[in-house]
């Protein structure tokens, strides 16, 4: 299934469900529960989506714009939130090459952080006169990044208690443990 926006997703749900509320007009009340929560697991996801990009925007980080594209992709009753590979890098931190300053899983060893990046950032942020200096400066982030790390962010790892709070308020069937333990399998970023 192709990769959605939040807002396809959504109204495409919708669309589905008061389609299968028309066609199962006089089926179980089950059934229409179903379509219904499935409508709240997007509302809630979207909802969460929301709290991370907030979250990116208040925080000084080096990124380009593309952290921001979560998206959410349903397949029947499964959904999976999705956002670029180095989101995980941000919320968790980075140690430097050798050290162990943060309590996280990555490190850096033999690879930098992408400069380009770098560059948009330094860009964005007016830090050069001219893109010769632009570079300069962001090969120097680089090798500060790479040699020093990064400090986590909690950008999204906060707002996960949250999320499976709500989503356990609202749905039958679920607890908030089974869904902390969803969330947190499928980070193996």
């Amino acid at each position: 299934m192709p990769k959605q926006n939040l807002a396809q997703a959504t109204r495409r749900s919708v669309q589905n469900a008061n389609l299968n509320a028309l066609d199962n007009f006089g089926s179980s009340i089950d059934d229409n529960k179903a379509a219904s929560e499935l409508s709240i697991i997007e509302t809630l996801l979207g909802e969460f989506i929301k709290a991370i990009k907030t979250n990116l925007q208040n925080k000084d980080m080096v990124v380009g714009g593309g952290i921001e594209n979560i998206t959410v992709e349903q397949s029947g009753t499964d959904f999976n939130i999705l956002g670029p590979a180095y989101l995980a890098y941000q919320d968790k931190g980075v140690n430097g090459v050798g050290l162990n300053t943060y309590d996280t899983p990555y490190q850096y060893k033999d690879k930098k952080p992408p400069i380009q990046p770098i560059i948009d950032w330094v860009n964005a942020r007016g830090l050069a006169t001219d893109p010769k200096q632009a570079i300069s400066i962001a090969y120097a982030i680089q090798n500060k990044l790479f040699n020093q790390g990064m400090q986590p962010r909690n950008v999204y790892s906060n707002e996960i208690p949250a999320l499976a709070t709500a989503l356990a308020q609202h749905i039958t069937g679920f607890t908030a443990k089974n869904i902390l333990d969803k969330l947190t399998s499928n980070d193996k970023s």
